[in-house]
């Protein structure tokens, strides 16, 4: 099972922090975060469906004084859907610089 939420973390100190956290409560899970993404991404993967994710990451993210909202398949789908729609008929650097 893989999550991935958007955040508002802008530090390493707290992300460490968060991940010690979710850690403690999800020890067999892969968890790690990308401060450099624009949506300060939160990864979360774990080898069995874990009830409840979604939730928990929530609360534990607000009593910290964060926000991680869920980024669904449907997002992310759409989200490259809509690059390529733009880019289609266009060929190397120009399809790049399209988008841009």
């Amino acid at each position: 099972m893989v999550e991935i939420f958007k955040t508002n973390v802008g530090n390493h100190r707290l992300a460490q922090q968060l991940i010690d956290e979710v850690r403690a409560i999800y020890n067999n899970a892969d968890i790690s975060f990308d401060l450099e993404d624009c949506d300060r991404v939160f990864r979360f993967y774990a080898d069995e469906d874990v009830a409840g994710i979604r939730q928990n990451i929530d609360q534990l993210f607000q009593s910290m004084g964060c926000f991680a909202i869920p980024l669904d398949d449907e997002f992310v789908e759409f989200k490259s859907h809509s690059i390529f729609s733009q880019v289609k008929g266009k060929v190397g650097i120009k399809a790049f610089l399209g988008f841009i």
